[in-house]
Formats: structure tokens, C-alpha cells, sequence
């Protein structure tokens, strides 16, 4: 199902026939919903005999979050000709889906392990899924204190009604540590479409 953001403009196309032998000026309207949350308005074209051709619709997006069908009315004059219900619905998602809310918080385990978590909401109007993946990255002593490249830990998925905050990581995010000879980052990073959620990523050194 295709997805767009609020107010974004999209431009439709549909290929459109004229089956008769011949030629008439047509209009045709492209629209979501059944009460026209969003009209591309009336498009008006030529056919001639046995044409074929992708007519254009400029869309703007509703603002109300939701599914819609898409359904495109075809006049001649004022006769309606045909009326067509697209195969695939339409989507509207907020731009941004989730924020994180505070800073990755470190949490001891053990003389040997500590933890992260971080707390995320959904600031949508619907419940979804979020998941995340924790990194880590050691810097060892046995390569000289150096970082020594990003690991991924675990990754962690929750499905937050509208404005739950939650908190994502547990004891199955944890990593070694030495004591007080090793240093360790940690970075937590959305899965998913880019710039749904409010931040590209958390880092804690």
C-alpha cells in the first residue's frame, strides 16, 4: 500500500481508453474517499478513435492520518462514463511516527556487564510498531584503547498505542565490560523508513 505524508503532492497516473470509433473530449476527476477528502479536480483530455493514454493526476494528501480508496469518475459531457475503484489504497502517515524521549540511559548488570535503554513515543494518532537496534563498540586494550568497530547487540521492537512512551532494552542489551581499563559507546538506531522518527539516532559514550 502506498504511503505518503500530509499535504504532500503526489501526481497519479492512470491510462485511460477510448474503446468507440470516435474521437471526444473527456473529463475526468481522481479522488480519495467516498465524501472527497482530496480531488486532483477535473482533468479534461482528448481521445481519438481507439486511443489509449496515462492522463495526469495532481493530488494534495489529506491531513487526517488514515486509509482511503482511490477512485477516478470519467465524464463525457456531463454523462458519467465510468467509474473505477484503484486496486491499491492509500496511506496517510505523519511525517514523523516516533520521537525519542530523554537520553540512552546506562544501567550496572554485574561486575562484568551493563546495559542501555532508551524511552520512545508515538506521537501518531494510531498504534504501531517500533523497533530498534542497539550497537555497541569496545575500545580494548589489547589493540591499544581503540575502538574497534560497531557490533550490533540486539534489536529490540514494541508496538506503542498514540502517545505511550516506552522503553526500549532490557538485560538482553547488556555488554561486557572489564572494569575500569575498557570504555564502551553505545548507539540506538530506528528501523524503518528514514525521517519517521525525530532524531537519526542516540549515542551514549
Amino acid at each position: 500500500m502506498p504511503q505518503f505524508g500530509p499535504g504532500e503532492l503526489k501526481v497519479a497516473v492512470a491510462p485511460i481508453s477510448n474503446p468507440t470509433g470516435k474521437g471526444f473530449s473527456y473529463s475526468a476527476e481522481l479522488y480519495l474517499g467516498v465524501t472527497k477528502v482530496a480531488s486532483s479536480g477535473v482533468v479534461s483530455f482528448y481521445l481519438a478513435a481507439g486511443e489509449t493514454r496515462n492522463i495526469s493526476f495532481p493530488v494534495t494528501m489529506p491531513s487526517a492520518e488514515g486509509t482511503y480508496p482511490v477512485y477516478i469518475d470519467v465524464f463525457v459531457g456531463d454523462q458519467l462514463i465510468g467509474a473505477y475503484k484503484a486496486t491499491e489504497d492509500v496511506e496517510i502517515i505523519p511525517l514523523v511516527l516516533f520521537a525519542y524521549v530523554g537520553a540512552i540511559d546506562r544501567h550496572w548488570l554485574s561486575t562484568r556487564y551493563d546495559y542501555f535503554t532508551v524511552d520512545v513515543q508515538n506521537v501518531g494518532s494510531v498504534p504501531r510498531t517500533c523497533t530498534l537496534e542497539f550497537w555497541t563498540d569496545h575500545k580494548k586494550r589489547s589493540v591499544g584503547y581503540r575502538y574497534t568497530g560497531w557490533e550490533l547487540v540486539a534489536t529490540v521492537g514494541h508496538t506503542l498505542q498514540p502517545g505511550e512512551v516506552k522503553t526500549f532494552g532490557d538485560e538482553s542489551c547488556r555488554c561486557y565490560v572489564t572494569g575500569k581499563d575498557s570504555w564502551v559507546r553505545w548507539y540506538v538506531e530506528f528501523r524503518g523508513p528514514p525521517g519517521v522518527i525525530a532524531s537519526a539516532g542516540k549515542h551514549w559514550e
